[in-house]
């Protein structure tokens, strides 16, 4: 199919009714994947019932392979558990007591801080 076909199927679909008008717009930002959600929650479920057996696991690995390789399985392990930190950098502008700022100055500095600020990740 050429590409001038192709671009008439983005507008209206192939029974000759127009799309509606978010078509293709995909999902919002922030909405999880539902397939990323479920293997999280099957990981964590795993990981929770194997809790007890974890530390002989470990101990075994170090015995057999040192106390680097056991090191690294857990720093692995606990990139599950808990979220790593995001860097992230901020410009801010001190006034000096003289120059107090309005309190519409404060609310705009405000919502730019706000809206800087990486999403955070759910768990």
């Amino acid at each position: 199919m050429d590409q001038a076909g192709s671009e008439s199927t983005k507008l209206v679909a192939a029974t000759g009714k127009p799309r509606p008008p978010n078509a293709g717009m995909g999902r919002k930002p922030g909405v999880p994947n539902k397939a990323t959600t479920l293997a999280r929650e099957a990981i964590t479920q795993l990981v929770d019932a194997n809790v007890p057996k974890m530390a002989g696991w470990l101990e075994e690995i170090e015995k057999e392979h040192g106390a680097l390789m056991a090191w690294r399985c857990l720093e692995t392990m606990v990139e599950f558990a808990v979220p790593k930190l995001v860097r992230s950098e901020s410009t801010v502008t001190i006034h000096k007591p003289e120059e107090e700022a309005s309190d519409d100055e404060l609310r705009a500095l405000l919502v730019r801080l706000k809206a800087e600020q990486p999403p955070k990740e759910t768990a």
